[in-house]
């Protein structure tokens, strides 16, 4: 199947070995391919045998004068499953020199535990088969850039048959805009029906297409979509015959798939009787709701179109998945639901605005905002949670000025329940607000009560902010551990994306730097610079808040230049303010600080525009200067100018440069 015999480290374990060797594996994993790079390395002569000629096996292992590799191909095919030939085979004593191999994609159980038994088995299986990235590589060829690679190495999972169909299908592609390589692509599903399925039964068929909907299989979930009570058995069926399924915890309840089988399963699935998919889907998601995972009913309810139902699941898990470092994940979901059903619900128009807010899009936090504001002119509020979201929204956004954002966090803080999942948020952002507005007292209080909440409730970016703001109330020095105890929240999870970790790592680099530790305030710095691009207006507290400590840190380190550019940032987001509170005081004592200092030359990511390292990021992706410029709500001539003025200030001349040095910065990932 392979286009060239990519070699396989295996060979070093299994050439000269005697014994037994039980090759089981799924079809097209490279079971045939690694027979042959093992003969052609090995000095003995082997002896295949297929299914009609199986019942030689014993008779010509145990007649061998010499040193010889018996292979019993196909074991799958033969009418019991290779059960009388294979445990008559490992009851034998080999002579030195001999080895006996069955291979297929599954033998009877019994045959192989007896095998199992045997000291000197080498029992290798789909994990042992799959590539790594070299052989993903070498099997793609030219057709692939880095990114495409782990994308296609995730769906495949190292699988050499879907390796050879990405490579077959990425080689047909027209241009950069067409869609990638998934198993809804013909060339997958034409592979499995032809290689799989034609040579099953209708009930393993049947199965397999009907549990195609579900990335996470168990008994009970399969018997309430088919209306069966064998599911269990089934599953356990497959995956004994490396059927795509495999068990994901040792009692065996519930089982993953190779994901690049599944979406073919799925697409083939839509594509015969797209009404039966869609009642599969449906039937799986209010068993998955009821079951406690509305998260994987509302994927199932997107799925199906199924917009007002996954308006309401949705309420259900966007702050525990927002708690769980899957903002990114959010964001796919709100885009995925559409924004046009937003105008006519308040709350996923607020959902909408969080989004944006988080991740740095002002025009979709500005106008989701006003889309809920307008929508609630109108409409009362759902319900408590309703009522408070949209306030927490507004405080955050602190459009009005700092007293506004004050009298917003405690109209929600005295409407928030106890047990809802807002508390935290809502504790945080009266904490803030009270210390933006001079309430130092207040401040402490609220904030200290919010980190208490938020831990008790694992609202990590909550409480990584609320620890952070407790240390920005103090006027002096602060403890190592302190701080250390902010950052360590974000860097313990996937929250450092979060802007909520922004004010920590600018934290520990200002307290770096007046320590004189330049390597570790340099490394904190590049960290706090990454966030300036997605901290502007939408967040204008914080991101006041983060460029003075960024700016104070900088000086510190001997770049008052490189601090005032920062600090001119400041002044621009706190200029747009209506009231700004204790922020415009400490902007000017800050000024103040700088103006004795040197004008030497900024150095570093100072140099970079907020606008700039929003850019940043994007460019190592496969993105034209169009599609950046429509992600980011700008022309491409904007982009364009943007990119040159990045190029100059990083002393390079390409894209590819300019990645390249930024990652050796820091300022992107590698």
């Amino acid at each position: 199947m392979l286009r060239s015999m990519v070699e396989r480290p295996l060979n070093e374990v299994l050439v000269g070995r005697d014994g037994f060797v039980a090759l089981i594996a799924t079809a097209g994993a490279g079971k045939t391919t690694l027979l042959r790079q093992w003969e052609a390395a090995d000095s003995r002569p082997f002896i295949r045998l297929a299914a009609a000629d199986a019942s030689d096996a014993v008779a010509i292992v145990t007649g061998a004068t010499g040193p010889v590799v018996v292979v019993l191909d196909d074991v799958h095919r033969h009418p019991d499953g290779g059960a009388f030939v294979v445990r008559s085979l490992a009851e034998l004593t080999l002579q030195p020199g001999i080895a006996v191999v069955v291979s297929g994609r599954a033998v009877d159980r019994r045959a192989l535990t007896a095998m199992r038994l045997r000291p000197d088995l080498v029992d290798l299986s789909d994990a042992d088969l799959a590539l790594d990235e070299r052989a993903a590589r070498e099997v793609l060829g030219g057709h692939v850039g880095e990114e495409e690679l782990r994308r296609v190495l995730r769906r495949t999972r190292g699988w050499a048959a879907g390796l050879q169909l990405a490579r077959v299908a990425l080689g047909r592609r027209s241009g950069d805009e067409d869609p990638e390589f998934t198993g809804a692509d013909r060339v997958v599903r034409d592979y499995l029906q032809s290689e799989v399925l034609d040579d099953l039964g209708d009930e393993l068929t049947g199965f397999l297409l009907h549990c195609a909907p579900f990335d996470e299989l168990s008994g009970p979930l399969c018997d309430a979509v088919r209306g069966s009570s064998d599911s269990q058995e089934l599953l356990e069926r497959l995956e004994r015959e490396h059927l795509f399924v495999s068990a994901l915890d040792r009692e065996g309840r519930r089982f993953g798939w190779l994901p690049l089988a599944r979406e073919a399963l799925a697409a083939e699935l839509d594509r015969r009787d797209p009404t039966e998919a869609k009642r599969l889907r449906t039937v799986g998601a209010d068993w998955l709701a009821a079951h406690g995972d509305a998260r994987t009913a509302l994927a199932l309810r997107l799925a199906n179109g199924d917009r007002e139902q996954a308006l309401h699941l949705l309420s259900e898990v966007v702050l525990p998945m927002f708690y769980a470092g899957q903002l990114e994940e959010i964001v796919g979901i709100i885009h995925a639901i559409g924004p046009d059903i937003a105008i006519t619900h308040g709350y996923l128009a607020t959902m909408f605005a969080y989004a944006g807010m988080m991740t740095g899009d002002e025009v979709c936090a500005r106008r989701w905002t006003k889309a809920a504001g307008d929508f609630y002119q109108v409409h009362s509020f759902g319900d408590g949670d309703e009522q408070v979201a949209f306030l927490a929204l507004r405080a955050h956004l602190c459009a009005d000025g700092v007293q506004r954002m004050r009298r917003d966090a405690e109209a929600a803080r005295v409407r928030v329940k106890e047990s809802s999942p807002w508390r935290a948020p809502v504790l945080m952002m009266s904490g803030i607000a009270a210390g933006l507005c001079g309430d130092a007292r207040a401040a402490h209080r609220l904030l200290e009560e919010a980190a208490h909440v938020s831990a008790e409730l694992r609202a990590t970016p909550a409480l990584m902010l609320a620890l952070s703001e407790r240390l920005e109330l103090h006027s002096g020095r602060v403890s190592a551990d302190a701080i250390a105890h902010a950052v360590d929240a974000a860097e313990g999870g996937p929250f450092t994306h979060y802007p909520h970790a922004a004010l920590g790592y600018a934290l520990r680099a200002e307290a770096a730097a007046i320590a004189g530790d330049k390597d570790a305030a340099h490394r904190d710095l590049l960290r706090a610079h990454g966030y300036r691009a997605a901290l502007g207006r939408e967040l204008p507290w914080l991101a006041v808040q983060v460029r003075l400590r960024i700016a104070r840190a900088t000086a510190s380190l001997g770049d008052p230049a490189g601090a005032r550019l920062v600090l001119a940032e400041a002044e621009e987001i706190l200029a747009g303010l209506a009231e700004t509170g204790i922020l415009k005081k400490q902007a000017a004592d800050l000024a103040a600080a700088l103006r004795p200092l040197g004008g030497a030359d900024a150095v570093g990511a100072s140099l970079l525009t907020s606008a700039e390292l929003r850019l940043l990021p994007l460019l190592p992706s496969h993105l034209s200067f169009e599609e950046i410029g429509d992600r980011l709500h700008l022309s491409r001539n904007t982009i364009k100018t943007q990119a040159r003025s990045v190029y100059r200030k990083l002393g390079v001349s390409s894209r590819s440069e300019a990645v390249q040095h930024a990652t050796q910065l820091g300022l992107v990932s590698a």
